[in-house]
């Protein structure tokens, strides 16, 4: 029996020759590369059995998958995110158009109106007790002071008479002024405020001030109703 081996440098065939009582008889079967088992590791999967291969296949498998799911998570997480980042958009130009149109209805009302018609007076009227609050008019002489509003000379002018000194103080406009209260007990008139009032115009008495809500009890004369009526809404009243 003769066993006879042929390798090529890369590419091997293996030719397996055999004599059998003077006859010879020869089999090849398979090319394979030559592999040097010292240019790579032990641990190489060229050098791997059966099961170590399969081993291997499934290792490769299970890591494939787990990094498909965290792929998958990470587009959703980015789609849910690129998602709420355009509504917030949206809601954000929704809101800037919005403000945009308050602001020229506005800008067209203020331009279409006339400074006359802007300072017109709504409330004040002879007989009721003011404060002056603004600090320009007048130098600021009357700053903080009271006076009894003594004539409405105009839609936008009235004349004070000032507590102190008796002094007649004309040209006031209703922006310099504001409503002042008596101490409970003392005369109130109900004006035109910022909240409309059933009883604009009554005269009455100033039972309680709360000055946590901003309200005052009055009873008022016409019929002794006690009414609750905002601040803004009273004035005293130095008239009979």
């Amino acid at each position: 029996m003769l066993f006879v081996f042929s390798f090529f440098p890369v590419l091997c065939r293996c030719v397996l020759e055999l004599t059998v009582s003077g006859a010879r008889f020869s089999a090849a079967k398979g090319s394979f590369n030559i592999l040097d088992e010292h240019a790579l590791p032990k641990d190489h999967p060229a050098f791997d059995t059966a099961e170590q291969a399969a081993k291997r296949r499934r290792a490769a498998d299970s890591f494939a998958s787990a990094g498909n799911k965290v792929l998958k998570r990470a587009r959703e997480a980015g789609g849910r995110e690129e998602e709420e980042q355009d509504r917030s958009r949206r809601k954000r130009e929704k809101k800037e158009r919005s403000g945009s149109r308050k602001d020229r209805t506005g800008e067209r009302e203020r331009h279409g109106r006339s400074k006359e018609e802007r300072e017109r007076i709504t409330w004040v009227v002879p007989h009721l007790r003011v404060r002056v609050v603004s600090k320009s008019w007048k130098d600021g002489r009357y700053y903080n002071r009271k006076g009894v509003v003594v004539d409405v000379i105009s839609r936008t002018l009235f004349t004070i008479l000032m507590d102190e000194g008796s002094k007649l103080v004309e040209n006031c406009k209703q922006k310099y002024a504001q409503t002042a209260l008596p101490k409970p007990g003392g005369r109130v008139k109900i004006v035109a405020g910022l909240k409309t009032q059933a009883r604009v115009g009554e005269v009455g008495t100033l039972l309680e001030r709360n000055s946590k809500k901003q309200e005052g009890a009055v009873q008022l004369d016409d019929d002794s109703q006690i009414e609750v009526v905002s601040y803004e809404s009273l004035c005293e009243y130095a008239g009979r």
